[in-house]
């Protein structure tokens, strides 16, 4: 039912269009359509890199932003600082800096949707109390320590303001999400001419689906909202009911710099937030390395392991199998650590 009032007030306050003629590009291996100022030529997709792109007539079906944040980091240091990251950490290709050429960024402005609402929850859940009790027995005093699990409920609320969702999949989410915080005081009222220059994408993610994923947000931050009122950090079966009230939206444009790059075959993608100057990007990771440093890190304790294996049969190896054996552990962990953060790296 909220949800079809939001979509009724889509429906019924706001505009459609850009407010001025532009031309279109689509791109037909990823999908991306941006507006282009008239007159302007686009060989290439700012998203994939694909140079499979057509340009065709404007579609003035979609809505009209209601705001925009304009531009305030400008492009002329953005190349300097894609080189320096191309250049950094142990983990990537060493001729990643040189077989790359930094390209270009390309101002765009990306839909968002911004929700509004009041969340009011209630909890229920037990909270465990870790009490110590102290008595003798046979003759000694003996400690004993155990969770008690007692039940609590309570009520939590907050104000959310200006939640932003993005209106597009075309764009890495795990970069988009690292370009928060934006900040909604430099929304000015949407006119064309802040378009100039720029070309600003259509969403593909629309009013409701960006409704979905904004409450689930919405849930999360009333959860650990929820458990932080419990008297204690151990906390099971929890229970929270929420409701949500005053629910507001804007379809805005926020301004981001995309750049595309390719190394072996593959195009990875690098964003910068163009309000703060936020940084994020894609790189790929030197799997050799990897494994070359995990092995370095087992090599060890799996050594002094299989050292132990006569001397155990001879009856001395004992300390030198439990020695092997805490190395191993210990690199185990690290090794563990060290495939995470590869893991993680290629959207570092």
């Amino acid at each position: 039912q909220i949800d079809q009032r939001l979509y009724s007030a889509a429906a019924q306050r706001a505009e459609h269009g850009w407010g001025v003629s532009r031309r279109e590009l689509g791109c037909d291996s990823c999908g991306a359509r941006l507006t282009l100022e008239e007159g302007h030529l686009a060989a290439s997709c700012p998203f994939c890199a694909s140079n499979q792109v057509r340009i065709q007539a404007g579609d003035d079906t979609g809505l009209r932003p209601a705001a925009v944040v304009p531009f305030a980091i400008q492009a002329s240091d953005l190349k300097r600082r894609l080189a320096e990251f191309l250049s950094r950490g142990w983990m990537h290709p060493a001729d990643l800096s040189t077989a790359v050429r930094a390209g270009s960024f390309t101002g765009i402005y990306v839909p968002y949707w911004l929700f509004s609402a009041e969340v009011h929850s209630t909890w229920e859940a037990e909270v465990g109390h870790t009490e110590t009790t102290t008595e003798w027995r046979n003759g000694e005093l003996e400690t004993t320590t155990e969770v008690v699990w007692r039940w609590e409920s309570g009520s939590h609320s907050f104000s959310e303001h200006d939640l932003p969702i993005p209106g597009t999949n075309l764009l890495s989410q795990v970069l988009i999400e690292r370009l928060r915080p934006w900040s909604a005081d430099d929304l000015v009222p949407y006119e064309p001419r802040w378009l100039a220059g720029f070309e600003a994408q259509v969403y593909d993610v629309g009013l409701l689906e960006a409704w979905e994923a904004g409450k689930e947000e919405l849930r999360e931050e009333a959860h650990s909202g929820c458990i932080s009122q419990a008297s204690t950090s151990q906390v099971r079966n929890l229970s929270v009911s929420s409701d949500l009230d005053h629910e507001k939206w804007r379809y805005v444009l926020l301004p981001i710099w995309v750049s595309t790059y390719t190394y072996q075959g593959k195009t990875w993608q690098v964003l910068v937030n163009g309000q703060t100057g936020e940084f994020a990007g894609q790189k790929p990771v030197a799997w050799w390395k990897i494994w070359t440093a995990i092995g370095a890190l087992l090599t060890p304790g799996l050594t002094v392991l299989l050292l132990s294996i006569p001397l155990a049969i001879a009856g001395v190896g004992l300390f030198t199998g439990i020695f092997g054996i805490i190395l191993t552990v210990a690199a185990g962990f690290g090794s563990f650590a060290i495939f995470n953060r590869a893991s993680l790296a290629e959207m570092a």
